[in-house]
């Protein structure tokens, strides 16, 4: 009999018609985890945002239709934090294909924010983006995809999201060149599922209800993180022990004012860069047994010295950054 995975209470309240498919190999996609916790998470917003033949998001259009539906309300019922506001539902591009055990096999890079961005900025890119005001005569969503991943599903597209404050992509691209060959194993969630008043206690509640849940629902294969930020390293400390790499931690020791300098910024109180490489791997395998290499870098925001880096990274000390953090996570040079 097949031995169902870490995502087994996904699986409690299957119908016997899918247990079934389980035992003779096929997996059901009505028994599938993450549509599972992304329905506990979103409620109705799921099947909105998602086709119902395969976890795969609907055209543009469709992803309109349902942030138009969510204008005035929240689809959620989730009150575990004080005050939820709106929401940022995770994103990738293409279908999830999941293995024999009903894991995800096809995305192997996840990339972690912290929380939905601000009721002002996310009525910026609705406006500017979208086009609610001259399409629908409307300004907000309660509901709207992570950096717009699965919504837009080329490159280009995502690396055009600068005009509109969303530089993640284009950073990204520094490491992971070709873009277009990366993206479609990008899973981009956040730790908070939603906006509130206090960010930082909805972090700790929401990932300790439903992120592990999410992350269990991958394939245990050699997996990469992207971290937006120490403190979504900090907030990802309670279910993972993170190794850092000692040889690049020494190599950016030794050049500690140039790279100053350049914008990659240190904090002395913990020792640690705004860049950082290393392994990662669970603190109880019982509850979760993920592991492989980290990348943790700036967060995106405007506020960030991303842009400094940016620009500077034709510089000699910036590209053996960048050479050591591709060879290190087996990028392409």
């Amino acid at each position: 009999m097949l031995i169902l995975s870490n995502c087994l209470p996904e699986f409690l309240n299957i119908h016997i018609s899918g247990y079934n498919n389980v035992i003779f190999g096929k997996v059901d996609r009505f028994i599938m985890g993450l549509r599972k916790i992304l329905n506990d998470i979103y409620d109705e917003t799921t099947d909105d945002l998602i086709e119902s033949n395969r976890d795969a998001f609907k055209d543009k259009l469709g992803i309109e239709k349902a942030m138009i539906k969510y204008t005035n309300h929240r689809a959620s019922k989730c009150q575990l934090c004080e005050d939820p506001e709106h929401q940022e539902f995770p994103g990738w591009i293409g279908a999830l294909k999941y293995n024999k055990n009903g894991k995800i096999e096809n995305k192997d890079i996840i990339i972690f924010g912290l929380e939905p961005t601000t009721n002002e900025n996310t009525k910026n890119v609705l406006i500017k983006k979208y086009g609610f005001k001259r399409k629908y005569n409307l300004d907000f969503s309660f509901i709207h995809i992570w950096y717009e991943l699965g919504y837009d599903t080329f490159d280009y597209d995502l690396m055009d999201n600068k005009r509109y404050g969303n530089r993640l992509f284009e950073y990204l691209s520094i490491f992971f060149n070709p873009l277009s060959e990366y993206i479609v194993r990008f899973y981009g969630t956040d730790l908070a599922k939603c906006y509130t008043k206090n960010n930082p206690e909805s972090r700790k509640i929401c990932s300790k209800e439903f992120l592990l849940r999410e992350l269990r629902c991958f394939a245990t294969n050699q997996m990469i993180f992207i971290i937006q930020g120490r403190e979504s390293k900090q907030d990802l400390e309670q279910f993972f022990e993170f190794s850092k790499d000692t040889n690049f931690h020494t190599f950016l020791q030794k050049n500690h004012e140039l790279f100053l300098e350049l914008g990659i910024t240190y904090n002395h109180r913990i020792d640690s860069y705004s860049f950082e490489i290393g392994s990662f791997s669970p603190l109880d395998v019982g509850k979760i047994d993920l592991s492989g290499k980290y990348l943790l870098i700036p967060h995106s925001s405007p506020r960030s010295s991303w842009n400094e880096i940016f620009d500077n990274q034709e510089k000699r000390l910036l590209k053996k950054v960048i050479e050591k953090i591709k060879n290190y996570l087996s990028l392409k040079k």
